[in-house]
């Protein structure tokens, strides 16, 4: 492990993913408010829970920035362990552009910049929370190590929205119903061959999520470098 202050650095940087998230949820919220006042309907009022959800992982990335010590301690890997929980319902909100088939609206057009405002939400905060947690690894395990958490994380994620949109898996019933979710995981494990949607839902997002992520951690390495180079 090496001997860094990664609170100061990590932390900074969740206060400024939180902070650039903000409008965006505002806005979002603002759409959905309109939209109410002026069909009268609540349609798409589960965005609101959803969008709720999807800071959850916010709030537990900012206690992780806050770890220190050499020891990986316990409280440490439980609380890393429920913001993995909860990471899927940041990406899992990009899945609610189903609902434009199926739920009528004033304006298709409209339901769609509103839904793709919380489905951005909900997207940049989940890569902005598997940023902060990655930095937490790199300086207190390995660069290697921290990458091959962010593979497992992206597929990990993919999976389970999967498993949420299309079998209605929430992430408590990992603690309310453990063996009925671990049937539907080892069913999809033992027989491929008879779910293939599975699997074109779990790769289509984990392209999505680890082709994202990727290229916003490059953009911001060359532009820390080009700022580097100025001074």
């Amino acid at each position: 492990m090496k001997n860094v202050n990664a609170r100061t650095v990590a932390g900074k940087l969740y206060i400024d993913a939180l902070t650039a998230m903000i409008p965006f949820s505002v806005l979002s919220l603002a759409l959905l408010a309109i939209r109410i006042v002026v069909t009268g309907e609540l349609q798409y009022a589960f965005l609101v829970w959803n969008l709720f959800l999807a800071w959850v992982p916010a709030v537990l990335a900012q206690r992780i920035s806050g770890f220190s010590g050499k020891r990986l301690r316990i409280r440490y890997v439980a609380v890393i362990a429920l913001w993995l929980f909860f990471l899927p319902n940041t990406f899992y909100i990009l899945s609610d552009l189903i609902h434009l088939d199926t739920l009528g609206g004033v304006s298709k057009l409209y339901d769609a910049v509103m839904i793709f405002a919380f489905s951005v939400t909900g997207f940049l905060l989940g890569l902005a929370t598997i940023g902060i947690v990655q930095y937490w690894i790199r300086q207190y395990i390995s660069e290697k190590t921290s990458w091959l958490f962010v593979g497992g994380v992206a597929f990990a994620s993919s999976f389970a929205i999967y498993l949420g949109r299309y079998l209605r898996w929430n992430s408590w019933d990992i603690a309310f119903n453990p063996l009925g979710l671990l049937f539907d995981v080892s069913d999809r494990i033992i027989n491929p061959a008879a779910h293939p949607k599975t699997f074109t839902t779990t790769f289509l997002f984990f392209g999505i999520i680890s082709v994202s992520y990727v290229t916003i951690y490059f953009l911001g390495s060359r532009l820390r470098e080009r700022l580097k180079s100025l001074r």
